[in-house]
């Protein structure tokens, strides 16, 4: 699920492809990770076994998410939901969405369900996740209907020229091609980055990738962590993937703007003029609780730091997302 805002930006990503209207009032749009990864590399366990995806279908499994950005938290929940077609792939809803928390204040209760039915409806899209058997992100299903449903919403409310400006938004290929960025990156956490990877417990590798900040493709330091079994779950393991990238001199004009876009989401500004007294950083650190058996995932951490050094002052933006599934209580998934 995505929110969609009615400014000039009119579209606000977040929580990675299922930002809600909670955060949305509170003006959160997260970057995306847009790395690329290849977990299969540089490993030196050749007696370790490759993880694989084994997720069976139909299914359903509720997921609790905590996220924290710009000074703002919220805890939300959401059931997914999978099933099969019939080429073999597999397709991702996520359905039943609900708000439980706002700045530590619960609003699980009926009526604040109540009061925040609509605005979620005209705030939120929700298209499909297609992945292969295999567990590739195949990109979006459904998008074009999700899209149209939230501006038939709106169609009443708004006012008609912003509505037009956020339809034209919307349909335009740049959104869609955010849109299916940020549930690429979702996945990734969850599932992608980990299929492959072939470490024996407490092995690390790293190795060289790349982070895409608009057209630009940047050179990035990736590191896999296997950091052993869960200690109440020992058939479960511990994964971890950091991903930074720093340059301390020599921002050019398109780093600048390209890197700018992507603080903006932190509150962050790139200062203008001399860029030699530039410097930028961005980390992002993913772990993940999972079966290495199967790669469903318990629990799912992912968290990306920001900075921005203007030549005196430091200035630091954090974003946090968790995720939580709970197993248990899954329906099908055998």
């Amino acid at each position: 699920m995505t929110t969609v805002n009615s400014s000039p930006r009119l579209l606000r990503p977040c929580v990675r492809g299922l930002c809600l209207a909670a955060l949305l009032l509170a003006g959160c749009r997260a970057a995306p990770l847009g790395e690329s990864t290849t977990p299969s590399q540089g490993s030196s366990a050749p007696n370790a076994e490759p993880l694989t995806f084994a997720w069976r279908a139909p299914c359903r499994v509720p997921v609790e998410v905590r996220s924290e950005q710009r000074r703002t938290s919220v805890r939300f929940g959401f059931d997914l939901v999978v099933r099969r077609d019939p080429s073999g792939a597999l397709d991702l809803r996520m359905e039943d969405q609900r708000v439980l928390e706002v700045m530590g204040e619960d609003v699980g209760d009926p009526e604040a369900q109540r009061a925040l039915a609509p605005v979620m409806a005209a705030t939120t899209l929700s298209p499909g996740l297609r992945v292969s058997a295999r567990g590739e992100y195949l990109g979006l299903r459904e998008l074009d209907a999700a899209i149209e449903q939230v501006l038939a919403y709106r169609a009443t409310s708004d006012v008609p020229e912003e509505h037009a400006r956020l339809a034209a938004s919307l349909r335009s290929p740049t959104t869609r091609d955010e849109l299916a960025a940020d549930m690429r990156d979702l996945w990734a956490l969850w599932v992608g980055a980990w299929i492959g990877l072939q470490l024996a417990p407490g092995e690390v590798t790293e190795f060289p990738g790349a982070l895409k900040l608009g057209a630009l493709i940047l050179p990035v330091t990736q590191r896999y962590e296997h950091r052993g079994s869960i200690a109440e779950a020992p058939s479960r393991v511990a994964l971890a993937l950091t991903s930074r990238f720093e340059l301390t001199s020599g921002v050019d004009t398109a780093l600048a703007e390209a890197f700018g876009r992507l603080a903006e989401g932190y509150d962050l500004r790139v200062p203008q003029g001399d860029l030699s007294r530039i410097g930028l950083r961005r980390e992002a650190s993913l772990a993940v609780d999972t079966d290495p058996r199967t790669l469903r995932p318990h629990r799912a951490r992912m968290e990306v730091f920001v900075a921005v050094h203007d030549g005196e002052l430091t200035r630091t933006g954090r974003e946090v997302q968790e995720y939580r599934f709970d197993w248990t209580r899954a329906e099908g998934c055998r």
